[in-house]
């Protein structure tokens, strides 16, 4: 009988990354059908959208277009446009460059101050399609699509587009056919990890719910689930606005033994299933790897000793891992 290769556990971790990115970037394309106005079409040398917010362009204006003014034109019957600046380099080509911040309608908590210079535009939720107008002398104005951005960094310890902080999201993709356009609007309720702290009791996880309904953000509870046999613990949550605080004593872990178990972890609250709490807001392409936290040793009500290892999983979620230490020495 040929035995059964297993992979290992490194090379599921790993397959499931590349899973994840590879639908992560199909579920970003705008699925458009082709429009009349996806040409003319003009490949940016530059097209990004940095820190979540900050769009900035750069792209050669066509040689046969005596422009003398430039925009950048994101939607279609009422678009919002940027002014772009025009220059000339060295080998005579024109180019048209601008700098603009974006930021969802209903979602602008505050108004900060931005640099001089740099216009700040507020869009609906949508997709935008990205366009360049450029006038002549004479008043004709020829509008040309944008292409995609491409992947920028598509590699690295961080994103340049990372998730915003308060639950919105502003992108660059592409359509099918190729064309850019400009997704704006929020994202669906998550429960995003602040901090982990481990004492000699308890492991305490603070986290912020965010776009949620209203009765979410009271009562509610963190359900433990043992990996391996699914038993199931819950313990309550207590709320400071959209801030919730969970402490996980080794009483509530369901099931633990002297073999090393995960308990997947899950916020129940009023109105929304299950949420896994993870920390995938920001600019970490990683989170497993880079928010590492180290294995405790605590005590339970009776005294003995169990070792505790809270983690981020592959997909960024929140998981405990441990055992009682054999015959509870430390």
């Amino acid at each position: 009988m040929t035995p059964r290769l297993v992979p290992s556990r490194t090379t599921l971790r790993k397959g499931y990354t590349r899973l994840r990115v590879a639908r992560e970037r199909l579920s970003d394309r705008e699925r458009a059908r082709p429009a009349r106005d996806d040409w003319p079409r003009i490949t940016p040398a530059h097209l990004s959208l940095l820190d979540g917010r900050t769009l900035n362009v750069s792209l050669a204006v066509p040689a046969d277009v005596p422009a003398v003014t430039a925009r950048l034109s994101l939607g279609e019957s009422t678009p919002a446009l940027i002014p772009l600046r025009l220059r000339e380099d060295s080998d005579g080509t024109v180019r048209a460059e601008g700098t603009a911040v974006i930021e969802l309608l209903d979602g602008l908590r505050e108004r900060n101050h931005l640099p001089a210079g740099i216009p700040r535009f507020l869009l609906g939720a949508g997709a935008w399609k990205v366009s360049v107008l450029l006038s002549t002398v004479d008043g004709t104005t020829s509008s040309f699509a944008l292409a995609g951005p491409g992947p920028l960094l598509a590699d690295g310890p961080t994103r340049p587009d990372p998730a915003r902080e308060d639950g919105t999201h502003c992108r660059l993709t592409e359509s099918l056919t190729g064309r850019a356009h400009l997704l704006v609007g929020r994202d669906a309720p998550a429960a995003e990890v602040e901090r982990v702290e481990t004492g000699w009791t308890a492991v305490t996880v603070r986290g912020r719910l965010l776009n949620a309904p209203a009765d979410a953000y009271t009562g509610g509870h963190l359900s433990l689930v043992a990996r391996a046999t699914k038993q199931t613990a819950t313990v309550p949550l207590m709320w400071h606005d959209d801030r919730f605080t969970a402490v996980v004593s080794p009483e509530d872990l369901p099931g633990i033994t002297e073999r090393d178990q995960i308990w997947d972890l899950r916020l129940l609250c009023t109105g929304l299933n299950g949420l896994r709490p993870n920390r995938l807001r920001g600019d970490v392409r990683d989170p497993a790897t880079v928010h590492r936290m180290p294995a405790r040793v605590l005590a339970d009500a009776a005294g003995r000793s169990l070792r505790l290892y809270p983690y981020y999983t592959s997909a960024g979620s929140l998981a405990l891992k441990g055992a009682y230490l054999p015959g509870g020495e430390i």
